[in-house]
């Protein structure tokens, strides 16, 4: 269900679907793509049309640590989970559709990432056998003592229950990582419910912040992939706006800037960047599309 957060596909005053991709393709004029998502809004920038960019990157080496470009990949497809429909009215409910689940390591734990990940995605298969289906992001990150832990932001499909999801989480971690230690038992695991008390933008910093957040120890581990996508997790799109000159998006952006007052970087981003933005993905978009923005039924791109 997607409630407020229904896809919007926009385009800044052109003709949309094969018309524009055309005249995208043909002209040298530079575009800006604006994304908006429930968390934020990501800009590119493009010179001959999004159809007509080559695609860089090249092979990828052993990965050590978190290195911050991967943390700010991560911020953008956070900014896509629709939190504050599934987050609970208060921190003291019951029973909810998103938790925050920390999984930690005993004294002893797989050196390799591909082990590591494996007793996740064996806790994933057990947790939604019990609890029904989910979708989630999860991070590893290393305690000061050098050991890897696990942050999890689960959405499921249907409500469920904080205290089976606590004693069950605790149980089954236990079974896996713990090695049947009473200690690990008792601190191995976390389970708290999501609440939009503080609204989905605070919501969603403070979230990210503590499942990115560094222990103050260098990370230089090689233990794989630091961060990723479980089961179905929706994704959302609120918009895709498109200007065909720096000065079109440029003008509504200075509008935008109210929008993105608890953002200091905000206040720095210039029209002819490419980046993400953290804010409010609706009122972003009603912004956009009160500045003169039509609205059609197919996406453009």
């Amino acid at each position: 269900m997607r409630g407020a957060y229904d896809l919007m596909c926009l385009a800044y005053g052109r003709e949309p679907e094969k018309a524009l991709n055309a005249q995208l393709r043909e002209s040298e004029t530079i575009g800006i793509e604006v994304r908006v998502m429930p968390g934020g809004m990501k800009v590119k920038r493009w010179r001959d049309g999004p159809l007509d960019m080559p695609s860089g990157g090249g092979g990828r080496g052993r990965i050590r640590g978190f290195s911050q470009r991967s943390r700010a990949t991560l911020r953008e497809r956070a900014a896509g989970v629709a939190i504050s429909e599934s987050a609970a009215p208060s921190k003291r409910s019951i029973v909810g559709s998103a938790y925050f689940l920390t999984l930690t390591y005993h004294q002893e734990f797989p050196s390799g990432g591909s082990a590591q990940y494996a007793h996740l995605k064996e806790f994933w298969r057990r947790m939604t056998r019990t609890f029904g289906a989910a979708g989630g992001l999860w991070v590893k990150a290393a305690q000061a003592r050098g050991v890897p832990h696990w942050h999890l932001l689960v959405i499921f499909e249907g409500e469920t229950r904080k205290r089976p999801l606590r004693k069950f989480t605790a149980r089954i971690w236990n079974q896996i990582a713990g090695a049947g230690s009473r200690q690990h038992m008792r601190f191995g695991s976390d389970v708290r419910i999501v609440d939009r008390a503080g609204g989905s933008g605070p919501l969603r910093s403070y979230l990210l912040q503590y499942m990115t957040s560094q222990s103050g120890v260098a990370d230089t581990h090689e233990w794989g992939r630091r961060w990723g996508v479980l089961g179905s997790l929706n994704l959302q799109t609120l918009g895709v706006f498109w200007f065909h000159t720096i000065s079109e998006w440029g003008a509504v952006l200075e509008k935008l800037r109210p929008v993105f007052s608890g953002n200091p970087y905000a206040g720095r981003f210039e029209a002819h960047w490419s980046g993400f933005l953290s804010g409010e993905g609706l009122h972003i978009a009603q912004n956009i599309a009160s500045e003169g923005m039509e609205v059609f039924e197919g996406c453009p791109f």
